[in-house]
């Protein structure tokens, strides 16, 4: 929104940022006044029902975090939730044969394997 000069100066002067005003004038409560003009007040009320509505909001955002969609021809076809154990495990059996090669030779990963449910990882190492 245009501010008037008069506005701006005293936005400078009171510290407020253009998101501040944003913040209030999404947020605050409006009401008519003289002058066919209209005030935005963003009180203690119009303050706690926002903290409330923003950590609802950042409760969905750690919901969302590692979401992902697919789309096809403007259909949503399924969602999911990366497993960050799962790519970590991809990423390590991908690698698994260049780590081998890099190596001594005397060393040697034989066996790899992740118990479901357990959490537990087991790498069984041979020496020769």
């Amino acid at each position: 929104m245009k501010l008037s000069r008069h506005a701006n100066d005293r936005k400078r002067q009171r510290g407020f940022s253009n998101f501040t005003l944003e913040i209030i004038m999404k947020f605050g409560n409006y009401k008519i006044v003289p002058g066919r003009a209209t005030k935005v007040f963003f009180g203690k009320k119009e303050h706690q029902k926002t903290v409330q509505e923003l950590k609802k909001a950042i409760q969905l955002l750690d919901k969302a975090k590692g979401g992902n969609i697919i789309i096809k021809d403007n259909c949503i076809v399924t969602v999911f939730i990366n497993d960050a154990k799962k790519e970590w495990r991809k990423t390590f059996l991908k690698s698994q044969d260049d780590w081998e090669k890099s190596i001594e030779s005397d060393i040697k990963v034989i066996e790899y394997d992740h118990f479901d449910g357990s959490g537990t990882e087991i790498f069984v190492v041979k020496y020769h």
